[in-house]
């Protein structure tokens, strides 16, 4: 295994779990398939390698026609 290969292992996996109903896209993440979906981890600040300073999470879900993602995104200079 060349060193280049070893660099390549997987740091984190995220649960996305089958629906057998998709979720209505609307912006809006009050649906019980997103308060039942498994969400990732806290996000790792992409500069520093640590935990990010806000809150970010994800939940994903998959039926027979596409993958869903959603994301709860925290930030204080939104606007």
């Amino acid at each position: 295994m060349s060193a280049e290969t070893r660099d390549l292992r997987p740091e984190v996996v995220y649960p996305c779990r089958h629906t057998s109903s998709s979720p209505v896209i609307r912006g809006r993440l009050d649906e019980p398939l997103w308060a039942q979906a498994p969400r990732t981890t806290r996000f790792v600040d992409a500069a520093e390698g640590g935990v990010a300073y806000f809150d970010t999470r994800a939940a994903l879900t998959w039926d027979e026609n596409c993958l869903y993602v959603a994301g709860w995104l925290a930030e204080r200079d939104t606007w």
